[in-house]
């Protein structure tokens, strides 16, 4: 009785992790702001395997090492709770961030329109980690 049991809810668990975000899963304006704010965070892609880092500077200032070198450009939070990137003066690129159990990621939506995970945020540093990297 209890591989049964344990049968389906290892079924569930994969069926539920399978499950694209949904808006009720987005986190909110609020939410965002204050999970990015004087933050320095690794993003994993989750398609290519780059890793970065970037701080995200409580005047809307962003500065990330990627490839081992360093970009600077702006962030911000809209009105629908997605985050917004704009590195090297290239225009915003806004999507959702979910929370799933303790971990963060950043989803945009696919060609059919559902949305789809496309970076991990594998960590969240109080403050400037890069500092010393923008000199």
């Amino acid at each position: 009785m209890n591989k049964h049991i344990l049968i389906g809810a290892l079924c569930c668990f994969a069926i539920a992790h399978a499950i694209p975000a949904s808006a009720q899963d987005f986190l909110d304006k609020k939410q965002v702001t204050k999970l990015f704010t004087d933050q320095t965070v690794e993003s994993f892609n989750l398609r290519t395997g780059t890793t970065s880092f970037t701080y995200y500077s409580p005047d809307g200032k962003a500065y990330q090492e990627r490839y081992w070198t360093v970009r600077t450009g702006q962030w911000k939070v809209d009105s629908n709770g997605r985050m917004c990137l704009s590195m090297e003066n290239k225009p915003f690129s806004c999507r959702h961030i979910v929370k799933d159990g303790k971990k963060f990621f950043k989803y945009r939506p696919n060609s059919k329109g559902k949305q789809k995970k496309i970076i991990r945020y594998r960590q969240f540093i109080q403050g400037n980690a890069l500092a010393k990297n923008q000199e």
